[in-house]
C-alpha cells in the first residue's frame, strides 16, 4: 500500500472515530425479524462454500475496516447487519469476554442493550467493535449486506470468506476490496 493510500485510510479512520464518540444505540432483531431482511444466511462455513459463490479476503485490520466502511456506504445502513452472540454466552463466558475488551469497548458494550437479540443493524461504531473482537478472535461475528447481497464471515488468521448472491455482485465487491488493498483470493485457499 502506498503512503498516500495509507494516509487516506488513516484520515478516514480518524473521521469515523470522531463520529464513534457519540453514544449510539443499535437496533436488534430476533430470528423471525432478521429472516425478513433477505440476508445470505449461512448455517456454517462449509455449507456456505457449497451454496454460494465466494472468495477469501486477506489483509490487515485497517484494510478490513476501510473495506467495511465502504460496504456500509454502498449498501446503506438500512441494508447492513451483523450478528453478535453475546446474549447466548453463559455468565462465565460473558465475564471472560469482558476481560478481553479495551476500556472503550467495554463502555460501548455496557451502553447498549445486547440482552436477547443476536442480529443488529450495523452502525459504524458497532462495525468497529465487532471487527475488533472478531480479528482478535475474542468472539466471532458475520457481517450481512442486503442491497448488494453478500456475507462476510470472520475470521481465520485475517482471512475472511465472503459469500455473494451472484457474480455481478462479486465484481462490485472485488473493486471495493482492491481499492482498500485487500487480496481477493479466488483460489479460495483457506485453512482453519
Amino acid at each position: 500500500m502506498t503512503t498516500d493510500k495509507l494516509n487516506d485510510v488513516k484520515t478516514e479512520l480518524t473521521k469515523v472515530q470522531n463520529k464513534i464518540e457519540s453514544n449510539e444505540h443499535v437496533k436488534g432483531y430476533n430470528e423471525s425479524e432478521f429472516s425478513k431482511t433477505n440476508a445470505l444466511r449461512i448455517e456454517n462455513v462449509e455449507k456456505g462454500f457449497e451454496q454460494y459463490d465466494y472468495v477469501i479476503l486477506e489483509g490487515s485490520e485497517e484494510q478490513y475496516r476501510n473495506f467495511l466502511y465502504k460496504v456500509i456506504e454502498l449498501n446503506g445502513s438500512n441494508h447492513s447487519y451483523a450478528d453478535f452472540y453475546y446474549s447466548k454466552l453463559t455468565m462465565e463466558q460473558k465475564e471472560n469476554f469482558k476481560e478481553n475488551l479495551t476500556a472503550s469497548d467495554l463502555n460501548y458494550l455496557n451502553s447498549n442493550l445486547f440482552i436477547e437479540d443476536i442480529y443488529f443493524s450495523l452502525t459504524e461504531r458497532l462495525m468497529t467493535f465487532l471487527l475488533d473482537i472478531t480479528i482478535k478472535e475474542i468472539l466471532f461475528s458475520s457481517f450481512y449486506f442486503t442491497k448488494y447481497p453478500c456475507t462476510l464471515w470472520g475470521n481465520y488468521g485475517l482471512k475472511f470468506p465472503i459469500f455473494f448472491k451472484n457474480n455481478t455482485i462479486k465484481k462490485t465487491y472485488q473493486k471495493l476490496a482492491d481499492s482498500c488493498g485487500l487480496t481477493f483470493d479466488e483460489n479460495n485457499s483457506l485453512k482453519y
